[in-house]
């Protein structure tokens, strides 16, 4: 299914047009030391051949891909899984600077994820596709991807922003109208939550901040394989509601929805397990000279930025997501 017919505009909420090439980063970043197609599929390696072919006969393997389905492989047996990362924010300068953008951060996550899979992630090969859903509103179509995955964001997942407002109806088609499996997080769990009809808003319990606890329900033990998570958190914002059809993955007495589920479709969190002490210590840092924390709350979340926390165990269990999905 192409995006071209996903981003047919509708009357209340037009989607952006088949994104431009020159406004997306569509170079394919691999994961170092990762080889192989992981069981994806047979039919992926005659595809990855075909199109190694192709480029050998152009004799221009050098030129950057103008679209996502131009992609190729180093070889006919790496058939990469292909995940679209959709950057709906910019990290803060000097975390921008030491870690890139939030697809490199992910990236960074998702590498050291496929390490706790074992021999299962020795077999995987992955590129990250960077869309800007904020100031390009770009999107990929969806026979050019294998996953999506929502970043977070400063911004307030229940305005009616433009861009914020073409992001949730793209996410509701993805999720109606496709196989695609979609993860969230923060921002991007509240957006997946609002497309399918979630009540978003303000948390009564107001910020919650650093590395904190999260109970883990029925389904949420089973996925994780753990009773609770102890997770980075940056919101203030939640999904106060729980969608039909999906599972709440656990709580926190700030928190009660911090993650949704449904098997083949979607996984979301309210959490951030790509932050690290340093991520969430510039976070901080920054937020308090803006007067948005008080010293108080300064000083609390920086005392718990250093603990330690899962979010390696939840890179691996995205990772199972998705491979089984696409199995």
């Amino acid at each position: 299914m192409s995006l071209l017919w996903l981003c047919q505009p509708t009357q209340s909420h037009p989607l952006p047009p088949r994104p431009k090439s020159a406004a997306a980063d569509l170079r394919c970043e691999k994961a170092p030391g990762a080889a192989g197609n992981g069981g994806i599929g047979a039919m992926r390696k005659v595809a990855a051949y075909k199109r190694i072919k192709a480029s050998r006969q152009r004799k221009s393997l050098k030129l950057l891909p103008t679209s996502p389905r131009h992609i190729k492989s180093t070889t006919p047996d790496m058939s990469p899984f292909r995940l679209a990362v959709l950057e709906c924010d910019t990290p803060v300068p000097n975390v921008l600077k030491e870690r890139g953008s939030y697809g490199s951060v992910f990236q960074r996550l998702l590498t050291d994820g496929l390490h706790g899979l074992g021999d299962r992630g020795k077999g995987v090969d992955f590129c990250i596709l960077k869309y800007d859903v904020v100031q390009h509103q770009t999107y990929p179509e969806l026979s050019d991807v294998d996953g999506i995955l929502i970043t977070g964001s400063k911004h307030t997942a229940f305005n009616d922003d433009p861009w914020i407002v073409s992001l949730v109806e793209y996410i509701r088609q993805v999720l109606t109208a496709s196989k695609t499996p979609v993860v969230g997080i923060c921002f991007g769990h509240q957006i997946i939550g609002r497309a399918l009809g979630a009540t978003t808003g303000r948390a009564p319990g107001g910020w919650e901040v650093s590395v904190e606890k999260v109970d883990l329900c029925d389904q949420g033990q089973q996925l994780f394989g753990v009773s609770s998570l102890q997770l980075h958190q940056m919101h203030r914002d939640e999904v106060a509601t729980l969608p039909e059809g999906l599972v709440n993955l656990g709580s926190s007495p700030r928190c009660p929805i911090q993650g949704l589920y449904k098997p083949n479709s979607l996984l979301s969190l309210q959490a951030h397990p790509e932050f690290d002490d340093f991520i969430m210590s510039e976070i901080m840092t920054m937020r308090h000279s803006q007067r948005i924390f008080d010293d108080e709350m300064f000083r609390d979340g920086m005392a718990r930025a250093g603990d330690s926390h899962d979010g390696r165990l939840v890179s691996a269990k995205i990772w199972e997501f998705f491979l089984d999905t696409v199995a």
